[in-house]
């Protein structure tokens, strides 16, 4: 199982780029739209700034590299911090403030009637921002569906009928999960602690149960699919590939960028999801194989 998993992974590594360009899409539409949108509320900044000292003298210039400044004093080596920053309320009015008072040399006479055009140029830059994360999620979430249903060709294909049958059974696990756990936690407080302590082991079983009742039934004998032997190597297996995956996003991010590293790391946690999802229907499938025809396994 072990060998057949990690075996799994490197197959579906070919489909790398499926979840990286969705990303790399979504997030390219979304600043498409956002930087126009972005650069006209700034614009009318200006405008509405210029419209109110009239008779003063502007320095577009220190305007404009005093905003270059802000956003490259941000740590761009922890792009989620730079985010957040660029997010802030505060830290905008308080760049965009800084901006405006080196473009006006008075600029304090006119705080009041300065900040309503600032407002309406910090909440554009806010709901551009949210535009791009927005179609960075609707890519992640389309790449992964449409990888899941590439690799699954690959490793795990079922009949169409199936799926339906494995929610079905998906929520039937999840309900006896949730409820054996709610019973021992009502019996014993402790057994919580322990119930977590061997949910990995249990999710292992689930799934081989999940695997067995979709690939397996009337085909193999259960007792020699879902043993705790095999949900061990189930565990082992899938740990690895999200600890291959987590290794070479370092490595990505130590190399070239955190940025690129984010983007490669969000591809290959997809890919390493949709293969341990996967990898307990490969095995049963590739367990029936040995016992029957290519044609009833499916």
């Amino acid at each position: 199982m072990i060998k057949n998993g990690l075996k799994n992974y490197w197959k579906s590594l070919k489909f790398f780029f499926t979840p990286f360009g969705t990303l790399a899409l979504g997030v390219i539409l979304g600043l498409s739209i956002a930087i126009p949108a972005i650069a006209a509320a700034v614009g009318t900044l200006a405008d509405n700034v210029t419209d109110i000292v009239q008779n003063a003298n502007l320095d577009f210039d220190a305007f404009k590299d005093g905003l270059v400044a802000a956003v490259r004093a941000l740590d761009w080596n922890d792009p989620a911090t730079a985010l957040r920053s660029i997010l802030n309320r505060e830290w905008l009015m308080t760049t965009f403030t800084d901006c405006i008072k080196a473009l006006v040399a008075d600029y304090d006479p006119l705080v009041a009637q300065a900040q309503e055009a600032l407002n309406a140029c910090i909440g554009t830059i806010v709901g551009g921002i949210v535009l791009v994360l927005f179609f960075a999620l609707v890519g992640v979430i389309a790449g992964y569906f449409i990888t899941k249903s590439l690799v699954r060709r690959t490793i795990a294909k079922r009949a169409f009928w199936k799926f339906f049958l494995a929610s079905l059974i998906d929520g039937l696990l999840v309900a006896a999960y949730a409820a054996l756990a709610s019973y021992l936690t009502m019996v014993w407080e402790g057994s919580l602690y322990l119930f977590t302590l061997l949910s990995p082991l249990l999710i292992g079983i689930g799934g081989l149960i999940e695997a067995y009742l979709l690939h397996g039934w009337k085909k193999v004998p259960a007792k020699e699919i879902i043993t705790v032997k095999n949900a061990f190597k189930l565990l082992l297996v899938n740990a690895l590939i999200i600890l291959i995956s987590a290794v070479f996003t370092v490595i990505v991010a130590v190399a070239v960028n955190r940025i690129t590293g984010i983007f490669v790391g969000l591809a290959l946690f997809e890919l390493s999801a949709i293969v341990i999802g996967m990898n307990a229907e490969a095995y049963v499938k590739d367990e029936v194989s040995k016992t029957l025809p290519a044609e009833q396994t499916a």
